[in-house]
């Protein structure tokens, strides 16, 4: 049974019900209960944080849909000026889905079992022109 609803998952992402659907919530949150469920729900018997966690990574599952990325799923942001160029490619800190997210960040900040997941790395590539 979902500890937490498609109205606080939509408060969490600040958007609208046409914007995110309880259809598509449903899915999310059901996701998310069944990580929350496998990975803390065991160790932990505070009722409020786990609804708290479940909210955080069903928010998780939906930023995807609120996010840009590629078409495989990566996310990445480019900063150019003249001939510099600096991209951050995202894709090494991930959450369940193979995203990041600000909510799963969250999540895993509030955690005290530590066993929701971890942050594995990000990737940084900076590159000038050797004429400047």
């Amino acid at each position: 049974m979902p500890r937490t609803d498609a109205a606080s998952v939509r408060e969490e992402l600040g958007v609208s019900q046409s914007e995110y659907s309880d259809d598509e919530a449903a899915t999310d949150i059901r996701r998310a209960g069944y990580l929350v469920d496998a990975r803390v729900a065991d160790r932990l018997d505070d009722t409020e944080l786990l609804t708290d966690l479940e909210t955080l990574v069903a928010a998780h599952f939906a930023h995807e849909a609120f996010t840009d990325t590629t078409a495989d799923g990566q996310q990445i942001k480019q900063l150019r000026q003249g001939s510099r160029s600096v991209s951050f490619d995202t894709s090494g800190t991930t959450g369940p889905g193979g995203f990041a997210s600000p909510y799963w960040s969250e999540a895993l900040a509030i955690d005290p079992t530590g066993r929701l997941g971890v942050h594995t790395r990000s990737a940084h590539v900076t590159s000038t022109s050797d004429s400047e």
